[in-house]
């Protein structure tokens, strides 16, 4: 299984198009936003992958599959579903991602696995272009129906975690607070300003 799947998505080929395209990933714990923002941000004319485990139980549920979120099978699931869809994005617009391959690490150590090398390797070797952490939302703690999954504890635990992950794995993120999401996504397009003209600076740098 594994050289199967490093075959599929390590292959040089299948490794330019992953890397073509440039990434930003919405991240946080449950109840932070994230599908809402993404659709905000794909109305803006970007590219956008959504949130990989809902998606995964919605199509296993549909088929009469059982899932478990704890097994390494299903998290190597998640992980070629991610590197699917974010396959067939095109170069150009940039994309934004609802969770990454370095969410699926801090998952596995939620529910006590080791993520499989595969994973690892999928987050060492696909880099984005900034990461931005999503606060929790103003009604996270009083809406019993905001957490989709799990509890209000499982939720900030996994906060924690991705927090770690991420700093692991490299990423300096970006904090969003939990304000309306008008304003979540003029920090980001005034956070993206700054990375291309930081980009545009570095690139002039180096042809010097």
């Amino acid at each position: 299984m594994e050289t199967t799947f490093r075959n599929q998505w390590f292959s040089p080929s299948m490794a330019k198009k992953l890397k073509a395209t440039p990434k930003y990933v919405l991240t946080g714990g449950a109840c932070t936003g994230k599908t809402t923002l993404l659709n905000e941000m794909t109305k803006l004319g970007y590219q956008g992958v959504p949130e990989i485990p809902t998606l995964v139980f919605e199509e296993c549920h549909k088929k009469g599959i059982q899932t478990r979120g704890d097994s390494t099978d299903f998290q190597r699931m998640l992980l070629a579903r991610q590197l699917e869809l974010e396959s067939k994005l095109t170069t150009q617009p940039a994309a934004f991602l609802d969770r990454s391959a370095v969410d699926i690490i801090a998952f596995c150590r939620f529910f006590g696995i080791t993520a499989p090398k595969e994973i690892i390797e999928a987050a060492k070797t696909y880099h984005f272009a900034a990461v931005f952490m999503l606060d929790f939302l103003p009604f996270f703690e009083t809406d019993s129906n905001a957490v989709r999954w799990g509890t209000v504890e499982d939720a900030k635990a996994t906060h924690i975690l991705l927090k770690e992950v991420y700093r692991e794995f490299g990423y300096n993120f970006i904090d969003v607070p939990p304000v309306g999401v008008a304003e979540r996504v003029n920090i980001i397009q005034e956070e993206l300003k700054q990375i291309r003209t930081t980009t545009q600076r570095i690139n002039v740098q180096a042809q010097l």
